[in-house]
């Protein structure tokens, strides 16, 4: 759910606007603790603003300190009761951390103020699905055929539409609605980047190698999970996370803005353009400003209290070669779910910042070929390095999966991991389609769509099936 800081109300402390455009430049700097820094000050002076309050609770958010971004926010709803966006933020915060009663009942109070309100709506869908003749139901077809509203709300009202048309047993209504949603998030799939890249890694990259005793960077256990959107990155990222020893930047963009940064710096010391080959010339000295440049962005400015820290994103397979650069002792982790699964779920899911490729069977074949052979070349190369985990049997058998999984990446057992928070309901999931929570009812879930979902397996080409056969064989069973 994605809600906006409120209005500020008028207080009698009157902070300036100035100061809030300075923290609001830090925030979208990444600088989280310096923008708590610069305004936990006036919250222990008493000069308390909704706007502060939620600002706040959003930096903690970022910095996944969840304890006190919900308090935060807690203490703003209580203050402001008739806040629609506290309630929203509040709601989300208790989604993340499993929370799901309270978090319905805080979307349940955003409708109260703003019956209308799209990303409540959705939210509570998320969590649950509704009935397909229920009143919110009813009330998402009435506002998707709203002239007057923002198409990228439509995108989400015909998705959660798509949810309900599926729980109610009607795929076909299902897929009608998840076309309509993804026709509205517009973008452009330009295969050939993807195409270059991966051309690029499995000719270029070579791993880095440590000598026995060499100092470790930074001293930290790095672990990066990759792998197609909705093959469960997140549901691994939950059971990481709730490691005593691990801190998880969540879906974060630092180690793309670090390979956009990567790649300017060296065209414009003539170094070439290209994705991976002028990557081996640079220098010690900037392997670590990069490194640094990196942790900048993951944790804004908060302080490691672990001794391992966890950065899970779709998609972020494809730049495991900085990563390994940046931290040559770093473990991966790649995602492989089935074929058809993995198309669903693409078709199924609005991700963030949109997946235009996911709008066409031939452009989606493309994208899950090259997922499929960066991944596998990445595998060859990295050995024990990288673990190929498949979903199937993390869902199946946790029991034997989620051990494995935390001696692989380097941590001891520990039993809070199998019990990683839930973003959804677990009893009615199967009415779900695209969740990543650990159960098997989320296996084979492409049955009634194999007519729409069968021209994305047949039109992948054969590098891409033989490259997708050969990481399904490298993922680590439950025996």
């Amino acid at each position: 759910m994605q809600v906006e800081h409120s209005e500020i109300l008028e207080q009698p402390s009157g902070i300036p606007a100035a100061f809030y455009e300075d923290v609001d430049a830090k925030i979208a700097a990444g600088e989280y603790s310096n923008a708590l820094e610069k305004m936990l000050p006036h919250v222990q002076e008493s000069t308390i603003e909704i706007g502060l309050l939620e600002r706040c609770a959003d930096c903690f958010f970022q910095i996944r300190d969840m304890e006190n971004a919900i308090d935060v926010m807690q203490y703003a709803v209580g203050k402001w009761p008739d806040q629609a966006s506290s309630w929203g933020r509040l709601g989300l915060m208790l989604q993340t951390v499993g929370n799901l009663t309270e978090a319905k009942e805080a979307f349940e109070k955003v409708l109260s103020i703003e019956p209308n309100s799209v990303p409540a709506l959705c939210a509570l869908n998320g969590i649950e699905t509704f009935a397909i003749n229920s009143s919110y139901a009813a009330r998402l077809e009435a506002l998707g055929r709203r002239d007057d509203l923002d198409p990228q709300l439509k995108v989400v009202i015909f998705n959660a539409l798509g949810q309900i048309c599926h729980a109610a047993g009607h795929p076909e209504l299902a897929l009608a609605m998840f076309d309509q949603s993804k026709k509205l998030s517009g973008g452009t799939f330009v295969s050939e980047i993807f195409a270059d890249m991966v051309a690029e890694q499995e000719k270029f990259f070579e791993p880095v190698t440590l000598e026995p005793g060499a100092d470790v960077p930074n001293g930290l256990n790095m672990v990066f999970v990759g792998g197609m959107p909705g093959a469960g990155c997140s549901l691994v990222e939950r059971i990481l996370e709730a490691h005593r020893d691990v801190t998880s930047i969540g879906e974060n963009s630092a180690l793309s803005k670090t390979y956009g940064a990567m790649r300017m710096h060296l065209a414009r010391t003539d170094r070439g353009a290209g994705h991976w080959e002028a990557m081996n010339s640079l220098t010690e000295e900037e392997i670590d400003i990069f490194r640094q440049f990196y942790f900048e962005r993951a944790l804004g400015g908060q302080k490691l209290a672990t001794s391992t820290l966890v950065d899970a994103r779709p998609m972020g397979v494809f730049e495991f070669a900085l990563a390994q650069k940046l931290f040559p002792n770093a473990r991966f982790v790649c995602l492989i779910r089935n074929r058809m699964d993995t198309a669903l779920a693409n078709l199924a899911n609005v991700f963030l910042g949109g997946n235009a490729y996911a709008t066409d069977p031939g452009a989606l074949a493309e994208m899950m070929g090259f997922v499929a052979r960066s991944a596998i070349d990445y595998k060859t190369k990295l050995g024990e390095q990288m673990r190929v985990q498949s979903f199937e049997a993390l869902v199946q058998t946790p029991d034997n999966q989620i051990p494995a999984l935390l001696d692989q990446v380097g941590l001891t057992f520990d039993a809070a991991c199998m019990t990683p928070p839930s973003l959804a309901a677990m009893e009615p999931l199967q009415k779900a389609l695209g969740k990543e929570e650990l159960s098997p009812a989320l296996v084979g879930q492409w049955e009634d769509y194999k007519e729409a979902i069968g021209p994305v397996v047949s039109e992948m080409d054969e590098a891409s099936q033989a490259a997708w056969k050969s990481l399904k064989d490298a993922a680590t069973s439950g025996t």
